[in-house]
C-alpha cells in the first residue's frame, strides 16, 4: 500500500537512435490506479484557466466569468469529444452501440471538444452580455498551453497514434499497448507492423511542438 509509480511498455525511435523502455503509465495510490494520461489532462485545464486568469486580470476584466464559463466548457467539451468520435468512428459503432457512452478506454475526438466549446462560449457571451472576441483572445494562449500537456498525456496514454512513418521521427509503439479499438477500426493496418512494434508518426509529440511554438508567440505578441 501507498503510492507507487507504475510504467508500461517499450516505445522506439529508430531514426533517432532512441527507446524507453519503461514508460510511465501512472501512479497507484493506496490500492488506486489513476494513469499519467489523465494526471496530464487534469492539469492543463487548470493550467488554461490559471492563465487565463492572469491576462484577464492583467486586462482589468472580471475573472468570475471566465471560471464560471470555464466549468460550463469542461462538460461541454467532454460530450462533444465524446461525440465527436463516435460520429468520426460510425462504422465501429453502429455494430457495438453499448460502447458508445464507455469512455474508460479512451476515446475522445479534440474537433468535437473545440466544437462544442465554441458553441457553449456563443451562447454564454450573450447570455451575459459579453464580447466574444475579447473572451477567445483572452482565453487563447490559455487553451493553448493546457492543449500542450494535453498532448502529452496522449503520447504516455499511447492513445493518439499517427499513420505509418519510416522518417526520421518514426515512432514504434508495442502492440501490446495499442488501443485494440485502433486496429478494429483500421487504424493499424497491417503495413505499419514491425516485429511486436507498430511504426508510426508520433502525432501526439508533433502536436505538442506546435503548439508550444504558437504559444511562444501568443505570449510575444498578447
Amino acid at each position: 500500500m501507498g503510492i507507487l509509480l507504475t510504467t508500461g511498455g517499450q516505445v522506439n525511435f529508430p531514426g533517432l537512435g532512441l527507446t524507453i523502455e519503461n514508460l510511465i503509465e501512472g501512479f497507484d495510490i493506496f490500492g488506486l490506479h489513476i494513469s499519467l494520461s489523465g494526471i496530464l489532462i487534469a492539469l492543463s485545464m487548470f493550467l488554461g484557466l490559471f492563465i487565463t486568469e492572469r491576462l484577464a486580470k492583467k486586462t482589468e476584466q472580471n475573472t468570475e466569468h471566465y471560471l464560471d464559463l470555464a466549468i460550463r466548457l469542461v462538460i461541454a467539451s467532454v460530450i462533444g469529444a465524446r461525440i465527436g468520435y463516435v460520429l468520426s468512428h460510425w462504422q465501429y459503432f453502429i455494430t457495438d452501440q453499448g460502447s458508445v457512452f464507455d469512455i474508460s478506454d479512451g476515446g475522445m475526438s479534440a474537433i468535437g471538444a473545440i466544437i462544442a466549446g465554441l458553441l457553449v462560449s456563443l451562447v454564454y457571451c450573450k447570455q451575459k452580455k459579453l464580447s466574444w472576441l475579447q473572451i477567445c483572445d483572452t482565453s487563447l494562449p490559455g487553451i493553448v498551453a493546457g492543449q500542450i500537456v494535453a498532448s502529452l498525456g496522449c503520447f504516455f496514454g499511447r492513445n493518439m497514434l499517427g499513420t505509418y512513418s519510416d522518417g526520421t521521427f518514426a515512432m514504434q509503439v508495442a502492440l501490446q499497448d495499442v488501443d485494440a479499438k485502433a486496429v478494429s477500426m483500421g487504424r493499424a493496418s497491417t503495413h505499419m507492423i514491425r516485429g511486436n512494434f507498430l511504426q508510426v508518426h508520433p502525432v501526439a509529440l508533433y502536436e505538442a511542438f506546435i503548439l508550444l511554438v504558437l504559444f511562444i508567440l501568443l505570449m510575444v505578441t498578447w
